[in-house]
Formats: structure tokens, sequence, C-alpha cells
């Protein structure tokens, strides 16, 4: 059973490829098609800022979950780490795109705000939720492939 894997997995890999250059392009048409739209309401120059900003906006939450983490040791930081990213970063993440936006010029409303912070968030998620569907058929079809 194992050499049937290891035959299938060159066909396998190849597929993975396929399907993380089709969830690229996903992502940039969805990109694309978010920029027409802050383009549209005349908003197109401080998308790009804010997505321009999104990596910085990212790190600061890092370190705001690395500080609350680093107060406990062992497991117990480990618990906080995780407690960190969802009670601490997540609002923190939601907050900054809010007040980013709001120091734009011209600035963004909340809802637009909020929208930037929401869709990564939720393409991670519909990228992740797809590409662990597809999986087992991509390994079906590595190892008929296979023989």
């Amino acid at each position: 059973m194992q050499d049937r894997y290891a035959a299938a997995a060159p066909y396998t890999h190849t597929i993975f490829a396929l399907m993380a250059v089709a969830g690229l392009l996903a992502l940039l048409l969805a990109a694309r098609a978010e920029w027409r739209n802050f383009s549209r309401a005349g908003l197109g120059r401080g998308w790009w800022t804010m997505r321009l900003l999104m990596p910085l906006l990212f790190a600061l939450g890092g370190v705001v979950v690395a500080i609350f983490a680093k107060k406990a040791l062992g497991s117990d930081g480990l618990i906080l780490a995780y407690l960190g990213v969802f009670v601490v970063a997540l609002p923190f993440w939601f907050v900054l795109h809010v007040v980013v936006g709001r120091l734009l010029r011209p600035a963004f409303d909340t809802g637009r705000s909020l929208w930037l912070a929401a869709s990564p968030i939720g393409a991670a998620l519909a990228l992740s939720l797809i590409g662990h569907t597809l999986q087992p058929l991509a390994w079906q079809i590595g190892l008929a492939l296979a023989g």
C-alpha cells in the first residue's frame, strides 16, 4: 500500500500545484473585483493603501499576542497564545482596520473598513475548506494515474 502512495505522489503533487494556482487565480480575481468596487466609489487609492498596510497590521496583532503569551511559560503560554489570537488579536485586527480606514483620505466608512478586515479571513477559510475537501479527490486521481 505504501508503494502505491509513493508512486502516486508525483501525480498528486502536480494536482496540488494546479489547485494552488487555481486558488491564487481566484484570489487575484476576487481582489480585482473588490478593487473595482472600491474604485467606483472613488476609494481605489485607499483600497491599495489599506491592502499594502495589511502586513503591518498583521504584525501588530502578532506583537500583541506575543506580549500576551509571554506572561506565562510552557503549556499555559500556549493556551494564552491561542486565547490571545481569538480574544485579543482578532478584535484588534478589526479595530485597526476601522482606525486606519478613518485616517485615509477620503475616509472609509466603518462597513467598508470591516469588509477589508474580514475579506482576507473569509478567503483563507474558503480556500482552506475547498482544499481540504478536494485533497482526497486529488489522491484518488493520483492513485488512478499511477495504476
